[in-house]
């Protein structure tokens, strides 16, 4: 029986055939390797299990660790990604999700999971997250809220951010995502801060929000943001989970339900408490 050990950058280039099975556009050797190394925890040092046979690597989990405060004590959220098992593995696939179940009091999210891997989830007690999106195509009209202002620089975000907000946008760095912050100009210390990519899906770049700090403001600002979008991404839409936008959004934007939902499991946090930052989606193009 094959045993579960856990994925660290020593056993990389073990690892790395299992990664491939994913095809991911972009993301050769070097740069899952690159993705690998990051740390959002100061709790965990791995990057997923492994199932190995006999020294053979046949199995792989990933998980994403994030440090969080939760009503001012620490808390960690685990992402799984690339779930993948040799077929002939696949009755022990079991091990890996039971490897994450035994870590002590966490939540854990599956924000893109497969069909199969749905059904395992929900054997586990894991809930929706969020089952749709919402689509926003660009307005014709350039802006129509008065009052605030695009802070898109980096020295100039820094300068307008809290210490929260910054120490985020530090740990997020500059090789993932895109961020661009909307300030009320006459009230300076409010602001949101909009975390996003540009995505391609079928031949078609959108951008995607992962995160959305001040949702009064990006709910006033929904023209401006897309016609910022457009400037930074030159993409005509911009895709967000129901939940990030505070409920229903005016139209033109159009529901969209996702094929299979988001899910969680938490005795921590409420779906509306969990945002896509630190996970596959940022990093791997998922939608």
């Amino acid at each position: 029986m094959a045993q579960v050990i856990k994925a660290t950058l020593e056993q990389f280039d073990r690892i790395y055939p299992l990664l491939e099975h994913f095809e991911i556009a972009g993301m050769d050797r070097d740069a899952w390797r690159m993705l690998l190394a990051q740390r959002w925890s100061e709790r965990y040092d791995h990057f997923g299990y492994a199932l190995v046979d006999s020294g053979r690597y046949v199995g792989f989990l990933g998980t994403f660790f994030r440090d969080v405060e939760l009503n001012n004590s620490p808390h960690t959220i685990c992402n799984l990604f690339c779930w993948y098992v040799m077929e002939e593995y696949r009755q022990q696939s079991l091990l890996l999700m039971l490897a994450v179940l035994r870590e002590p009091g966490f939540t854990i999210t599956s924000l893109t999971p497969s069909e199969e891997a749905s059904l395992v989830l929900k054997q586990f007690r894991f809930s929706v997250l969020e089952d749709g999106v919402f689509i926003m195509p660009v307005m014709p009209v350039p802006s129509l809220s008065r009052g605030y202002r695009i802070v898109d620089g980096k020295k100039e975000m820094v300068e307008v951010l809290d210490d929260k907000e910054r120490l985020l946008l530090e740990r997020l760095g500059d090789a993932w995502c895109s961020h661009v912050v909307v300030q009320d100009v006459r009230n300076p210390e409010e602001y949101c801060l909009v975390v996003f990519n540009r995505v391609r899906k079928r031949g078609v770049p959108f951008t995607q929000v992962y995160h959305v700090s001040n949702l009064e403001i990006f709910r006033t600002n929904l023209v401006r943001f897309g016609w910022t979008f457009f400037r930074l991404n030159h993409t005509l839409f911009t895709v967000i989970d129901r939940r990030l936008a505070g409920g229903a959004l005016p139209f033109p934007a159009l529901g969209y339900r996702l094929r299979y939902p988001r899910l969680f499991r938490s005795d921590f946090l409420k779906p509306g408490e969990i945002d896509n930052l630190f996970t596959e989606m940022m990093f791997l193009g998922a939608v």
